[in-house]
């Protein structure tokens, strides 16, 4: 297997784009550069690539647009909707003191009958 020097490999690939355009001469003796068949798609994918990146452009735009009036929308729904009576804290409290409260009430009741059974026994 040939394998190019490091320099050689480099010069060619940094030397491709260049070999896409000729070298002439004109009347009065100046080289003038002119595009060959090859350089036409290069400029028509750059056309593209510009066109594509304008599309996305204004898609972007367009999206961000939305999305402020989505979070306007959703601040006036918030402000608009009432306040909660209880918070989840005040709300978990308030079933653990219920809780408690019928618990001491059960317990009461309960022991009560204990103790006049244990009179009957």
């Amino acid at each position: 297997m040939f394998r190019l020097p490091l320099i050689t490999a480099l010069a060619l690939t940094l030397s491709a784009p260049f070999a896409n355009l000729a070298c002439a001469q004109s009347d009065e003796g100046a080289p003038i550069n002119q595009p060959t068949a090859e350089a036409a798609p290069a400029a028509d994918n750059a056309v593209a690539a510009n066109v594509a990146q304008a599309e996305l452009d204004a898609r972007l735009t367009r999206l961000e647009r939305e999305n402020r009036q989505l979070r306007e929308q959703l601040a006036q729904a918030r402000d608009a909707q009432p306040a909660p009576l209880l918070d989840g804290e005040q709300r978990w409290f308030l079933i653990g003191a219920a809780v408690a409260v019928l618990s001491f009430i059960f317990g009461l009741l309960y022991a009560r009958g204990q103790r006049r059974r244990q009179w009957l026994n």
